[in-house]
């Protein structure tokens, strides 16, 4: 190959669509279309356009239908779970950005896209003579069999950014094989995900030392009289299926298409066409990534962009375009704030109705946050950053607790807690756009760069710089722009969200609407919780010695009696030990015990099977029990407890579906309450003197709502008179 040949891009687009699809959000654009596989494939070209700057691009689709290997093998991929429709409505779209780059498209009926790629490769190494290098990009690893001097395979191995290149030495690292010989792995040692069988019983390294010795799967058969035992019976019993594996595993070369490289010859897009396709798909962040652009963009403010601006006078950079329904400034302006600018910009911030707030802070554990510097954001685009010192502690102060000025932030329960051991009291008027997004969906794990992605177009993308000994170093104009960047996301999204919250209660009657859930329980809830973790919950350190001290004697005298019924020691908590003593050393009969790769299980619902008739499984049961509490509680507990014998938990506000709290770090809602050990373990937890402490719980809750909706005389009635409804229906069916 010459010094500098010329790069051809080939796109498995299939492969693409399926890794973005599973590897991002569900994105909708503002008219509800979903375009997570959309944004993903034209994000991924981009990159790959700005990394490689290839010569020639050209994109290859799988086509509906049968292909040659189904009419060789009928269940060809058959046990593969159908994609979603979702994914499968997105594939024209993907064409249409395709189409609008200017990149041509090539497809066949009967064959796969690794076809038609293989089959432009061989062409162009036959009439090219190695002057131009093929690089195939892709989400698998199928086509790592065409890579050669000339060929190369660049693909994702977790999500859209960890990305490797395969050339001939790192497929030889990677799987202990030559290109070439990847077919022949696939002939013995088959492949689950296209359903090729290959020889039953195979594994990857019988495989690889096979063909190591033997070349491929004809040398293997040629020398089988070498081979020797079980390994050769396998061979023997299943060489008709190794040989169609073979087949269905190699790609083809010969696919009847006319390939047309001056059409895939690199342009200047169109970039008109391809913008106003990008805003139409409301992918904003992707347009200042159009090769041929300015990179002024009006439509992208993405972290890697942004550039400072570190005195805007007032009314600069004000002028308005649209950004996903939201309207943008047209660059983003943020500052850092120094000693000569720190006047005038809190005097601007209190002139302000409402600012978005981002606070800087290292430390993970609540009370021992050390809080380094806030971002503010007042103006869709301006926000500025200054450090928390003795110096400017007074004047955040100020503006933090001006009644008359409307705080936004995320997880402002955070917010309240770091700020209030600051001497900071964060006013009432505050919102959360964290619990914004919660209660209007409450079903969905809230991550705020997903947030950011899904209603601003934007990829939140952090570029760690390392310096020496491998430490993250960051400069502080760099973690300036950072936190500005997401003050100014919290202000757009705020804008967002409200609107949905407004547009849903005018539908809704009552005093119930959406609008009320957010103002008037979830948004005073969050100084609440704040203020109970803060306190935390007392924890009697010497009760809890001594009960720790009992459950370490049972747990000893358990382990004592099931080595005694075992006749040996052994590690209980080990399910390969365990079941080697159980089924083999003591013979236990396995006729009802689920099996799997590693042997027999020792899963409860397994040992409840033989817990009637043998001690030892109701020992290790029980056993179980208390050392999970043991490790859960006992070794963890003491460790959390802060000076004044109090454990600070984290309550979880926008986590469950049905609106009720969940507690971490410790958990405190799992310890067991129907069992007398942890019964006992609560007597730990106490008030303070002249306090109580409370608990409260829905009662029958699903129930109650059934009653309500289908108005049943009966279920009303046992409810009013203080019933268990389980209870009283047991009576009626078994008639007692």
């Amino acid at each position: 190959m010459p010094n500098n040949p010329k790069k051809l891009i080939l796109i498995d687009g299939n492969a693409i669509i399926h890794r973005s699809f599973h590897a991002l959000p569900p994105l909708t654009t503002k008219d509800g279309e979903l375009v997570n596989a959309v944004y993903g494939f034209a994000s991924t070209i981009l990159s790959v356009i700005s990394k490689f700057k290839p010569d020639y691009i050209l994109a290859t689709f799988d086509l509906a239908g049968p292909t040659f290997r189904h009419e060789e093998y009928k269940e060809y991929k058959a046990t593969r779970v159908k994609a979603p429709d979702e994914l499968y409505a997105q594939i024209e779209r993907v064409k249409e950005v395709v189409r609008a780059m200017g990149i041509p498209i090539y497809e066949k009926q009967g064959f796969e896209a690794d076809d038609v790629i293989g089959t432009i490769i061989k062409e162009i190494e036959d009439k090219n003579g190695g002057e131009i290098e093929n690089i195939i990009v892709t989400g698998d690893l199928d086509t790592v069999q065409l890579v050669s001097k000339n060929t190369k395979v660049y693909t994702m191995r977790r999500g859209l950014t960890d990305s490797v290149m395969y050339d001939e030495t790192q497929v030889e690292e990677r799987f202990g094989l030559k290109p070439d010989q990847i077919i022949d792995y696939k002939g013995l040692r088959g492949d689950p995900s296209d359903n090729i069988l290959g020889v039953k019983g195979i594994g990857e390294k019988t495989a690889t030392s096979l063909l190591q010795k033997y070349k491929n799967i004809e040398g293997v058969y040629e020398n089988i009289s070498e081979i020797k035992g079980a390994v050769r019976e396998k061979l023997e019993r299943d060489k008709a299926q190794a040989i169609q594996s073979k087949y269905l595993a190699t790609i083809r070369q010969n696919v009847p298409i006319k390939l047309n490289l001056e059409e895939a010859k690199t342009q200047q897009f169109d970039r008109e066409k391809l913008v106003k396709l990008f805003q139409e798909l409301n992918f904003f962040s992707l347009i200042k990534r159009i090769p041929g652009g300015n990179n002024t963009s009006s439509e992208d403010s993405r972290l890697t962009d942004l550039t400072p601006n570190p005195s805007p006078s007032k009314g600069e950079g004000e002028k308005e375009g649209r950004r996903g329904g939201d309207k943008s400034v047209k660059d983003f302006k943020y500052e850092h704030i120094g000693k000569e600018r720190k006047e005038d910009f809190f005097q601007e911030l209190q002139q302000q109705k409402e600012i978005a707030i981002k606070l800087k802070f290292k430390g993970e554990r609540i009370l021992e946050k050390e809080l380094e510097g806030i971002a503010f954001s007042w103006k869709t685009g301006r926000a500025g950053f200054i450090e928390y010192n003795k110096e400017n502690h007074q004047a955040i102060k100020t503006i933090l607790e001006q009644k008359n000025i409307l705080k936004i932030g995320y997880d402002l329960k955070n917010d309240i807690e770091i700020l209030s051991q600051n001497n900071i009291d964060l006013n009432e008027e505050i919102y959360d756009v964290m619990i914004l997004a919660y209660v209007l969906n409450p079903g969905k794990e809230i991550k705020f760069s997903e947030l950011v992605l899904e209603h601003l177009g934007d990829e939140i993308i952090e570029e760690k710089k390392a310096g020496q000994l491998g430490l993250e170093m960051e400069s502080s104009e760099e973690m300036a722009k950072k936190e500005c960047a997401r003050a100014d996301y919290i202000f757009k999204l705020k804008s967002i969200f409200l609107q949905k919250v407004l547009e849903i209660s005018e539908k809704q009657q009552g005093n119930n609407n959406l609008e009320n859930i957010f103002s008037k329980i979830e948004t005073p809830l969050i100084k609440i919780l704040a203020e109970m973790e803060i306190n935390g919950i007392k924890l009697n350190t010497t009760i809890f010695e001594g009960i720790a001290k009992k459950i370490n004697a049972r747990i000893k005298n358990l382990e004592k009696n099931i080595y005694k019924l075992a006749g040996e020691e052994f590690n209980i908590n080990s399910p390969k030990q365990l079941a080697e003593v159980l089924f083999v050393k003591m013979k236990i009969p396995t006729e009802d015990i689920k099996k799997g790769k590693t042997g027999y299980s020792t899963a409860s619902s397994e040992l409840e099977k033989i817990k009637g008739e043998y001690k030892i499984a109701e020992l290790i049961e029980e056993y179980r029990e208390i050392f999970k509490l043991k490790t859960t509680y006992l070794d963890t507990l003491p460790l959390l407890v802060d000076k004044k014998s109090r454990i600070h938990t984290s309550f979880n506000q926008a986590v469950t579906a049905t609106g009720r709290l969940s507690s971490s770090d410790p958990n405190l809602q799992n310890i067991p309450i129907k069992t007398d050990l942890g019964q006992l373990l609560r007597v730990a937890f106490e008030a303070e003197p002249g306090d109580k402490l409370i608990g409260a719980d829905y009662s029958q809750i699903d129930l109650r709502a059934v009653a309500h909706v289908s108005e049943d005389k009966k279920m009303i009635e046992l409810f009013q008179a203080g019933q268990d409804v389980h209870t009283a229906t047991a009576a009626e069916i078994n008639k007692v």
